[in-house]
């Protein structure tokens, strides 16, 4: 049986300002969907000038433009773009968030995982 792990929570902005950190990991992720093609299977999710590529082969988005999205899955560095690129397996909307107390929330649960766990 394999194990699915459950996606460390993580901001946009963290993500793209250390993408190495992130390379072949299992994340949870937040920005608002701004391009979506079904036909190439690629969408974008951006947040505070940060953005990132979706590869959207192994769900279906029934979402607008515009909408707050919230993503669980892998995200790898692919060679041939020079990014990271996600492959969600769970897409949710999240538009009634309140983003400013979830990057808060967000900030508070690594500094507390930092202390408690300081070798992961």
């Amino acid at each position: 049986m394999t194990t699915v792990s459950p996606g460390k929570l993580v901001l946009l902005q963290d993500l793209i300002q250390d993408p190495q950190r992130y390379d072949n990991t299992s994340i949870r992720i937040t920005g608002r969907l701004v391009n979506f093609q079904p036909a190439n299977n690629i969408a974008i999710i951006e947040y505070k000038q940060s953005s990132l590529q979706l590869d959207t082969e192994l769900i279906d988005i029934g979402m607008n433009t515009g909408t707050m999205v919230q993503c669980i899955g892998e995200v790898k560095y692919d060679q041939q773009l020079g990014q990271l690129v996600l492959k969600p397996r769970i897409i949710r909307d999240v538009d009634s968030l309140d983003m400013n107390l979830f990057e808060k929330t967000v900030l508070l649960r690594q500094q507390h995982e930092q202390t408690t766990y300081p070798s992961s």
